[in-house]
């Protein structure tokens, strides 16, 4: 029966343990002293090392010859343990012996009884967390009152459920999750032991993969390591490793921000039929949407060149997160989020990721509902009149005077307008921008971000026009659905129809330097008025305000 490589590589000196170096330090310090306590709480997230570190801390307390600290794994102590041979060192899973009985017998009885074949007895109680409250009352006695020669080490990952009397009678040790680095470091050392060549990008994915236990990336790497005894290359690890082209994140994202829903469900459902875990794509587009969001908020980072993309996908990416403010990229990680817990429960597997990108493209709001053509009724009931009697007299005929009608001259009433509105102006236009998206967002998410990376060009009575860069930007906008919304949020905002005229040109790009909305600087010519009196608010040119303010 062949080990698992997290088995057959397992650390067996303190020095050996990743990403530790806290946990190494103290308790080395410790046993050179000669002052270890009697009792220990491991706590940490999965496969970072707890119980291979109560395991050496059992070998070094009984260890006949240690060095620093560091057992020697020579004596008859250190291979007994090793073996699994050790009456004295009890290893008891909590998860299967959650009762007091279970603990009862199996740790306060046996701790009353002396060691029979090492100096201390040591009793490693895994995922403790698992212990029903009367057996932890039951422990609480002994470990606060232990047998001198007995050590107790319990190991959790969910700390948070434990009583805070266990806790304070224990020396506790938080275990960190394995970095990125160190866990690469760790694979590839590995898989030289094995003397197979690897390709650094299997290495990068199954560190990724991992999420920092490092047991998780090894068990991975020795499955993978099955598949052929002398190289590996990221074709061949694709078969057994869970993996989502990047590229299909991208894709996904650029079709979400351009509106093309369509495109994105098909891609959505295409990913599906080729087997891929929609689980996994979904976790790697929310990782993907993290660096960007990391991206847009500090400036000292590269231009995403940790995204492993080519240097057109990243000028891609660039351009694109340049033109959407943090909190808008905060938002569609937490649309992402909401489905990826749809996604552990969903029936139809993909609905949850579809629903999100309907949400994300507001075409859930933007198509009309159909009229529903409703019959007239009568409002009332329909009476039946009986019929009229002639009578064969004659009526005398009456004369009635007939006036005279004068003609008067009609005056068209005035439109009713509002004596606090202001005629509408650029200068209005800057001071309801905000406002403005305000709306946009609450009437229509996408149309929002749309709405954001326009520069307003210039105002002509009761006609804004806007420019932007692209032209999927203006057919969004110009869209027969989405023109209502346009109009409602206008009116909304500024009490007036306004007409909307979008044109297109490389002169209304936004910098990267903002993410906001800009109004151009109007030539002199078409519209000196509008500059004279931007002019003299403003100052000569106008300058960034602020996130989601034109500029």
């Amino acid at each position: 029966m062949s080990t698992s490589l997290y088995q057959k590589y397992r650390p067996q000196r303190f020095a050996e343990l990743v990403n530790q170096a806290h946990v190494r330090t103290t308790l080395l310090n410790e046993l050179k002293q000669g002052s270890t306590s009697h009792a220990y709480l491991f706590s940490g997230p999965r496969g970072v090392g707890k119980t291979t570190t109560a395991r050496l801390l059992a070998r070094a307390v009984n260890c006949q010859n240690p060095t620093e600290g560091e057992p020697c794994n020579e004596c008859d102590n250190c291979k007994l343990i090793t073996s699994g041979r050790a009456l004295d060192v009890v290893e008891i899973d909590a998860a299967s012996h959650t009762g007091v009985d279970n603990v009862r017998e199996n740790i306060i009885e046996n701790a009353r009884v002396a060691p029979s074949q090492l100096a201390m007895k040591v009793f490693i109680i895994d995922e403790v967390h698992m212990l029903s409250t009367s057996a932890f009352n039951a422990l609480l006695k002994t470990l606060e009152e232990p047998p001198k020669q007995v050590i107790f080490i319990l190991a959790t990952t969910e700390i948070h459920k434990l009583p805070a009397t266990i806790i304070s009678r224990c020396e506790r040790f938080q275990f960190r999750k394995i970095g990125y680095s160190e866990m690469e470091d760790r694979l590839r050392d590995l898989a030289r032991r094995e003397g197979i060549m690897v390709a650094d990008e299997v290495i990068s994915a199954i560190a990724k993969q991992s999420e920092g236990a490092l047991r998780d990336g090894e068990s991975l790497l020795g499955q993978i390591l099955s598949l052929d005894d002398k190289e590996i290359s990221m074709e061949l690890a694709s078969i057994v490793m869970p993996h989502t082209d990047l590229r299909e994140v991208l894709g996904l994202w650029t079709e979400l921000l351009r509106g093309q829903l369509s495109l994105a469900i098909q891609r959505i459902n295409r990913l599906r039929d080729e087997g891929v875990l929609l689980t996994e794509f979904t976790k790697e587009l929310i990782d993907f949407l993290r660096k960007v969001l990391l991206y847009r908020v500090q400036d000292s980072l590269s231009p995403l060149e940790y995204l492993d993309l080519s240097n057109e996908e990243v000028a891609q990416v660039g351009q694109l997160a340049a033109k959407l403010s943090p909190k808008d990229i905060s938002e569609m990680i937490e649309v992402f989020m909401a489905a990826q817990e749809q996604l552990k429960d969903a029936r139809i597997i993909q609905l949850p990721l579809e629903l999100a990108a309907v949400k994300l493209t507001g075409d859930a709001t933007d198509k009309p509902i159909p009229s529903v053509v409703v019959p007239s009724q009568p409002t009332s009931p329909t009476v039946k009149s009986e019929p009229v009697k002639h009578s064969d007299t004659p009526v005398a005929p009456v004369d009635v005077p007939v006036e005279s009608v004068k003609e008067v001259p009609v005056t068209a009433a005035d439109p009713m307008v509002d004596q606090d509105s202001k005629p509408f102006s650029l200068e209005q236009v800057y001071e309801k921008w905000n406002d403005l998206l305000e709306e946009m967002k609450r009437l229509n998410h996408a149309l929002h971000l749309t709405m954001k990376v326009g520069k307003v060009v210039s105002v002509e009575d009761n006609r804004l026009i806007i420019g932007f860069e692209y032209q999927f930007y203006q057919d969004r906008l110009n869209d027969a659905h989405n023109r209502p919304v346009l109009d409602k949020a206008f009116a909304n905002v500024f009490g007036i129809p306004v007409i909307v005229e979008t044109v297109i040109g490389s002169e209304y790009a936004l910098s990267s330097s903002t993410n906001s909305s800009n109004i151009a600087q109007p030539s002199p010519d078409e519209v000196a008025n509008v500059w004279e009196l931007a002019s003299s608010t403003f100052g000569n040119q106008f300058t960034p305000q602020g996130e989601g303010d034109p500029q």
